[in-house]
């Protein structure tokens, strides 16, 4: 442990007290006001001391009680440690004999580096030793010299350096190996274009296993050209990892080495590889694709043309979008079933590398093209309530061979280019269908304008008041090319009028019959067919909403009773029974809630 060194406390007793029949017990702590002492030291023999420390001593004698407290104070010293390095010799043997001779002094090199000591190498006394325990301990007698013979491969022995100055010593290992050359063994390697550049390349470091008879993970390989490089070690080749030559040599030559000097020579012989043969080398025409959004992206299916490139064995198809980086092995496409491919970087072109087992590689190319996409799109389409609307569609660039229209309702109502008289609100879509086999969807609404709406008509008399709600200034007229900012029309004629509202600025015209009564007041029903009925025409204007009528003799009896939605018609009969020529008062009920009554004069010949 640097800066601490273990103290024999023992060896103070002599110090401390001279005589017999005592004991000596240590301690970390004394208390001189109580006498007692703290922290027993339990290996006193071995004290690790950090340069100063100060222990206390209990001496107690044998036959009473009695005993007496020292303080020992140690100050360390410590002297230069002298630095050493493990050290490996090696040789080689020639001979295959295991009988090696090493000069142990060629290791002090290794072991002792003057920038690392006080001292210099020259105060410094050698000696070696078989054991470590021999080397501590420095007995004359266990050396052994400079000089030694192993008959093994490995051998271990200690060096001991001692300081003349002052008597330290710090002692290291020796490891004494011997190795025997190792055997190279003449190969053929088959070389291969692997990156399709025209040049034949080779990782010469992938054959190791082929240039030496019995591997072993110290041996080193150097490479080159010629015999006379290798037995002179000169010239080597520098690259061996992609080793290229243009042109690409038979022969060359590999050195193995385990150890510097212990080496051996063969040859590696070259073979050009056979590369594969393609069913088809392209380029292959991809140009199916539709571009959804005419934005030159798409996502395309680059290996669905493996079987037509190649389908005889095992391959491995790998694709790249450039032929530098095929060449340079790198950004090969991560998932060609799925590429997305990028019209608008203008690489159009995929270089595919086929490669076999056994054969040497080949390039395969496929040319994308996307086609465009008919995109179009319609306007909200707005129309009046009782109207319909019509849409003629023009797509720009496209030839158009197809078309379906299909109404809110899922119905197919045009296969043309133009939708007529369509008359429903709510979502609509068209699919077109161009020459190049794109088609493509659109969706647009169809809306009623805002119109006014005719929430009442109060009619009374000769008069009719219109009361309409919209959300903009209203016009009114009762003939549709007459309007007025007003809602009330006087002197109105018998019989049926429209009336007509429609904003100020708006395009559509809402509608609604109103009706003036025509009530004769006396028929002669003598069958001469000149006012022979009472009869009250145009009540159709309420649709199916029933018009009540009752007709009372003086004395109040109902004599006539008719519920009808289109006329009132009376014979002035009861029942077909002629009756006296009297008035007869009326009540008519219509669905509006107008009530009229009065007197019909029924006029018999009698």
């Amino acid at each position: 442990m640097m800066g601490v060194e273990l103290y024999d406390l023992l060896s103070a007793q002599p110090q401390i007290y001279s005589g017999s029949n005592v004991t000596f017990t240590y301690y970390a702590s004394y208390n001189s006001t109580t006498h007692t002492f703290s922290g027993p030291i339990s290996n006193p023999g071995q004290f690790p001391v950090p340069g100063n420390a100060t222990v206390y001593v209990k001496v107690k004698f044998n036959n009473n009680e009695c005993f007496s407290a020292s303080q020992l104070n140690i100050q360390m010293t410590f002297l230069p440690v002298i630095v050493l390095k493990n050290a490996v010799l090696n040789t080689c043997d020639e001979d295959f004999n295991l009988n090696e001779t090493f000069q142990l002094n060629d290791a002090i090199p290794q072991m002792f580096l003057a920038s690392q000591n006080t001292y210099p190498l020259s105060d410094m006394t050698i000696t070696y030793y078989n054991t470590l325990a021999e080397a501590n301990a420095g007995v004359p007698s266990t050396q052994i010299g400079s000089s030694i013979v192993t008959t093994v491969s490995t051998v271990q022995v200690w060096a001991r350096f001692q300081s003349k100055t002052n008597g330290c010593f710090s002692v290291a290992p020796i490891e004494l190996n011997t190795y025997f050359p190792p055997k190279a063994i003449n190969s053929t390697i088959t070389v291969c274009d692997d990156n399709l550049d025209g040049v034949y390349e080779v990782n010469l470091m992938n054959y190791t296993n082929l240039y030496v008879d019995i591997p072993n993970t110290i041996n080193t390989f150097t490479f080159y050209l010629t015999q006379s490089d290798a037995q002179n070690g000169v010239n080597p080749i520098a690259n061996p990892q992609n080793f290229t030559a243009n042109p690409f040599p038979q022969q060359i030559w590999v050195k193995v080495m385990n150890i510097p000097g212990c080496d051996d020579i063969a040859t590696i012989n070259f073979i050009i590889g056979t590369k594969v043969v393609l069913q088809n080398s392209g380029p292959f025409l991809l140009n199916n694709v539709c571009d959804t959004l005419n934005d030159g992206i798409e996502n395309v299916n680059l290996t669905q043309y493996e079987p037509q490139i190649f389908s005889g064995g095992t391959a491995t198809f790998t694709y790249y979008t450039s032929l530098v980086d095929l060449n340079s092995g790198i950004n090969a496409i991560p998932n060609p079933a799925s590429y997305s491919f990028n019209q608008n970087l203008g690489l159009d072109t995929i270089y595919v590398k086929v490669s076999v087992p056994g054969l040497c590689p080949d390039v395969s190319t496929i040319k994308i093209s996307l086609k465009k996409v008919p995109i179009f799109e319609i306007p909200t389409q707005y129309f009046c309530p009782d109207a319909t609307f019509s849409y003629t569609l023009k797509v720009e660039g496209h030839t158009i061979v197809s078309y379906v229209w299909t109404n809110p309702a899922g119905q197919i109502v045009s296969t043309t280019d133009t939708l007529v008289n369509a008359g429903m609100v709510g979502t609509y879509t068209v699919t077109v269908t161009s020459d190049n086999g794109c088609s493509y969807t659109a969706t647009f609404e169809a809306k009623y304008y805002d119109v006014p709406v005719i929430q009442n008509m109060i009619a009374s008399g000769n008069t009719y008041t219109i009361i309409a709600t919209g959300s903009q200034p209203i016009l009114y007229s009762i003939d549709g090319i007459n309007w007025q900012a007003t809602n009330v029309f006087y002197n109105l004629p018998t019989g049926i009028t429209t009336f007509y509202v429609k904003y100020v600025e708006g395009k559509c015209i809402v509608k609604q019959d109103g009706v003036i009564l025509d009530i004769k007041n006396a028929i002669t029903p003598n069958g001469d067919g000149h006012n022979d009925k009472w009869i009250i025409r145009n009540l159709h204007v309420f649709g199916t909403k029933m018009t009540n009528v009752k007709v009372f003799d003086r004395y109040q009896y109902l004599i006539f009773e008719q519920n009808t939605n289109t006329e009132i018609i009376w014979d002035g009969t009861i029942a077909g029974r002629p009756i006296p020529t009297s008035s007869y008062w009326y009540v008519i009920t219509l669905p509006d809630g107008r009530t009229f009554t009065g007197w019909v004069l029924v006029k018999n010949n009698n």
